[in-house]
């Protein structure tokens, strides 16, 4: 009898412990769902931005009036096009992703804080490498662009206008060339956007085109 006793009031506690147990067991698995939830659209979000400024091949170029006063360049580049140029006797240093754009032929602007006036056969370095991975040619320099030609022009430097700052200014590349290989330079200290290249490194960019 005792036994009985002691038996029925054990599931007499289990089931009022259970009326506890159960729905917090429920608000747990909810908060962890919603949890879960905010985890992947902050990830989708995050995505969608990053393929923002990625996007390369998929991008379409805007329609435009025949009233614009904006007239559209040429997007006028190969990545394999032979370079009937000098070897360059200095470098650009550019970030990523920007150059990896250029070598694909995807971005024939490279935007700047400042113009330049410098003309002829470059190397592309990508910065903080140590290694020039491209030559190209420096053609001209548009700018500083309005924030509406920055986003006309959007195609041509791959820069979300979100993003644009102060690189108002449209560095104009052409006969963009990858080098077959690498070629490792030594990189001046304090040289942050040009970088001359000694005989050595210019004999090698020349073997690698």
């Amino acid at each position: 009898m005792p036994a009985l006793i002691v038996s029925a009031v054990f599931i007499f506690v289990l089931i009022q412990i259970s009326k506890f147990i159960v729905p917090l067991l429920w608000a747990i698995g909810c908060v962890g769902l919603l949890w879960l939830l905010k985890v992947f659209f902050d990830w989708m979000g995050a995505g969608s931005q990053k393929s923002q400024v990625f996007s390369s091949t998929n991008s379409v170029i805007p329609t435009y009036s025949k009233t614009s006063t904006t007239s559209m360049p040429s997007l006028n580049v190969s990545p394999t096009h032979s370079l009937s140029l000098e070897t360059p006797t200095s470098g650009l240093v550019i970030d990523e992703p920007w150059i990896s754009h250029i070598l694909r032929g995807h971005k024939v602007w490279e935007m700047r804080s400042t113009s330049v006036s410098k003309r002829g056969p470059i190397a592309l370095i990508r910065k903080g490498s140590g290694q020039v991975v491209g030559v190209a040619n420096l053609v001209g320099c548009q700018g500083p662009l309005s924030d509406n030609e920055v986003t006309i022009y959007e195609p041509f430097h791959r820069v979300p206008a979100s993003m644009i700052g102060k690189w108002r200014y449209a560095w104009k590349l052409e006969n963009v060339r990858a080098l077959s290989m690498p070629v490792s330079y030594r990189h001046p200290k304090g040289a942050v956007k040009w970088v001359t290249l000694d005989e050595a490194t210019r004999n090698e960019i020349a073997k690698r085109l």
